[in-house]
């Protein structure tokens, strides 16, 4: 048996044949980070300062008092270090895309790595509704994986069997885990084959294009299904095959994600998800040399921290991998927390307590690796929604004439907004989306039976304490950080009397509608969803089991 473990443990330290691609796929890793971080320098002071609308400061003070000392364990950030300045978080932004640009030129990649990894996580892990999102979980754990891969390439000379096959793995379970979510126990439209029908004016930021798909046949909406099953849950077991089954993949992951992004606004996600399909290009195939002109000279390989560098690195990636494990698992699980698979990860592991030793002390291990973001469940899109609202906030001196805020990127049928800002994420507009139909990430169970709100992985944001009141505040109050996240703040120069929220039905207008009116988006006024006059307490500004009610009513028909 030690033998065996021993040969084991040879084989995952054995070379891969990634030499080749490895350096400039931290290369193109950090300028994913530089897309992610980058916006943070103008987005922050609104969405996490301390008169933000989310303020980490806030969120840490909140989370030591109730949890002490564990809080740090849950809420992980450099941030810790000074809370009660947005200095800090500056500094924790320039101080990763500093990471970035090092991995980019390739000076010292693997501190560069950990650098832009360990302020990345500093930052998303106390952003609340603003980075509970899966393209940033999803870079989070690329990332982590990359500082092992990194520190192997330098201390090695070589890229060992482990952080390869982590790194096939995780793309594995990525695309993967978004066919299982679609079409296992799928969702109604799914069984149906009707979801393309809805999808691409109904999701959350589309393109222009998305106007001509929607036009599209609906034997073409079929097939895409169809397409859609083959891609995402027979095509990803080819990462593990010979070169031309590698191929194939490269091929299918990358044209699915140009035809995502030609649809619909993503950020960053469908870019890091070809880069990470790079690693199936190998060595030994013909495009590649045989030598990389970015390798560094190894350490002495018998040297005291070269083998410090093993050990972590192999710890750290069995201990990821086996959560990489669990996590595929829960695939076959019927009961589904959530239809965005991302935001079900603390219920993975929040029976803890309940398990005997030894499983619940490893249980409690991987609850606390969660919160690093060191692996992550993935899925997206069980089913669609049949109807898109929009939320207009307008303001007004007198109550009698109202002036309407204008958002840069929101879809609307005032400003007629369809725009392609991708890999940009603007992040107050795209999380707009999910408040517009009642499912912000602090009513973390929005299937039905439409269970009580609760969220673990934040439990200080709730119904009672949701991001869009203080958003209606800011308006209010004229407070700049946030009013700066705005295309146009009509109230600039002094504040509004009052704020309302008025909910609008929107649809794409038919080819004879837009030849006649130029649109892109038609409108149907539904109701006020709040009214700051009427001086009753801000709550969130819709209720998904109301919207649906009110689509079988046939309201959105217009």
């Amino acid at each position: 048996m030690p033998e065996n473990i021993a040969l084991l443990f040879t084989k995952l330290k054995a070379p891969a044949p990634v030499g080749c691609i490895a350096p400039w796929f931290i290369r193109a890793m950090g300028v994913i980070y530089l897309v992610a971080l980058v916006p943070f320098l103008f987005q922050y002071q609104g969405l996490w300062g301390q008169n933000g609308l989310l303020p980490a400061a806030k969120l840490l003070q909140t989370a030591f008092n109730s949890e002490g000392w564990y809080a740090l364990l849950h809420f992980p950030s450099l941030l810790w270090l000074y809370p009660c300045s947005d200095v800090m978080l500056l500094v924790i932004i320039a101080g990763g895309c500093a990471g970035a640009l090092g991995m980019l030129c390739y000076v010292a990649p693997h501190w560069s790595a950990l650098l832009a990894w360990g302020c990345f996580v500093s930052v998303t892990t106390v952003g609340g509704d603003f980075s509970v999102i899966i393209i940033d979980l999803f870079l989070a754990e690329t990332g982590f994986l990359t500082v092992l891969l990194a520190f192997c390439l330098r201390y090695f000379g070589y890229v060992p069997v482990l952080p390869a096959f982590l790194l096939r793995l995780l793309l594995f379970r990525l695309w993967f885990s978004m066919g299982m979510v679609k079409f296992y126990f799928p969702g109604e439209s799914w069984r149906n084959f009707t979801f393309f029908d809805y999808f691409f004016p109904f999701q959350p930021m589309p393109t222009p294009l998305a106007w001509y798909f929607h036009k599209l046949p609906v034997f073409w909406f079929k097939f895409t299904i169809v397409a859609t099953f083959i891609v995402e849950m027979i095509v990803p077991f080819f990462v593990f095959f010979g070169r031309v089954w590698r191929y194939v993949a490269v091929a299918c992951f990358t044209a699915i994600s140009v035809l995502i992004m030609l649809s619909g606004n993503y950020g960053y996600f469908n870019i890091l998800s070809i880069v990470l399909s790079l690693l199936l290009l190998q060595d030994d195939d013909s495009i590649f040399g045989h030598k990389s002109e970015l390798a560094q000279p190894a350490k002495n390989p018998s040297s005291n921290l070269t083998r410090l560098i093993w050990v972590l690195v192999l710890c750290l990636g069995l201990f990821s991998g086996s959560m990489q494990v669990v996590y595929t698992a829960w695939l076959f699980s019927p009961n589904v927390c959530n239809p965005q698979n991302h935001l079900c990860y603390p219920f993975y592991f929040e029976a803890a307590n309940r398990l005997p030793p030894p499983f619940g002390w490893v249980n409690r291990l991987y609850r606390i690796a969660a919160n690093f973001r060191l692996s992550n469940p993935y899925g997206v899109f069980k089913d669609i929604n049949r109807f898109r609202v929009e939320l207009r906030f307008e303001g007004s001196y007198d109550g009698i004439n109202w002036q309407p805020y204008e958002f840069k990127y929101v879809p609307s049928g005032y400003t007629q907004a369809l725009k392609w800002f991708a890999p940009y994420y603007p992040r107050l507009d795209h999380v707009m989306y999910y408040e517009t139909i009642g499912v912000g990430a602090y009513n973390a169970n929005p299937l039905p039976p439409f269970r009580t709100p609760q969220n673990p992985l934040n439990p200080y944001y709730t119904p009672d304490n949701a991001w869009i009141c203080n958003f209606v505040a800011a308006l209010r109050n004229n407070t700049y950080p946030v009013t700066g996240l705005l295309q146009h703040n009509p109230f600039a120069a002094h504040k509004p009397a009052f704020v309302r929220v008025r909910a609008y039905a929107l649809r794409f207008t038919t080819n004879s509608e837009m030849q006649q009116t130029g649109r892109w988006w038609q409108e149907k006024y539904l109701f006020t969803a709040y009214n700051t006059a009427d001086d009753r307490p801000c709550k969130p500004l819709t209720n998904l089991q109301n919207l649906y009610d009110r689509y079988l009513r046939g309201e959105f028909n217009f």
